[in-house]
């Protein structure tokens, strides 16, 4: 049997953004979050509604011809089993698989800036330790499991961030 492809793994047309998505794109309308600076490459937060989303590792929307580079949206290898380019007939890639961390570096500096100036940190989902983050700001991070790290210029919430937003929506909705 072989090994699934990458296209089978991160292409998941279906997926739809969860509570933890419609909250930070409901911060974000309401001017109490700034952007996101994500790995994620499955485009959920702006099917959300967020608008400044910038996205270190690239995103499944971006795609490109391995021969002749032209660019392609990810509606046209929705129904292909292995994309191939309608103007040369080679093999159509996400831009992603093929860089390394800094896929688009504009992208990772306008992140880094975001941070930079950033009044709070809400950390979501991330192995990395708070302390790879600037020191003095503070930072609430919600993750499935908990961080290790030492330090005390943080709030860790455990749990899926689905879950945790829903339970922070829930309860403001109250207030």
């Amino acid at each position: 049997m072989l090994p699934p492809l990458p296209k089978d793994i991160f292409f998941q047309p279906n997926a739809q953004p969860n509570e933890a998505h419609h909250f930070l794109a409901s911060l974000e309308q309401t001017g109490k979050l700034v952007g996101i600076a994500t790995m994620n490459i499955d485009w959920l937060h702006q099917l959300a509604g967020s608008q400044t989303v910038f996205e270190y590792w690239g995103d499944m929307h971006k795609n490109h011809c391995v021969y002749c580079q032209r660019s392609f949206d990810w509606q046209i290898i929705k129904e292909m089993v292995l994309p191939k380019c309608p103007s040369c007939g080679h093999v159509i890639i996400p831009d992603f698989v093929m860089r390394n961390l800094a896929t688009y570096q504009d992208a990772v500096a306008a992140g880094q800036a975001l941070i930079a100036q950033a009044d709070l940190l809400l950390i979501v989902g991330t192995k990395r330790s708070p302390n790879q983050f600037p020191q003095k700001t503070p930072k609430i991070i919600i993750n499935e499991y908990p961080v290790l790290s030492g330090g005390n210029n943080f709030l860790e919430v455990n749990g899926r961030a689905s879950v945790v937003f829903s339970k922070i929506n829930q309860y403001l909705r109250t207030i």
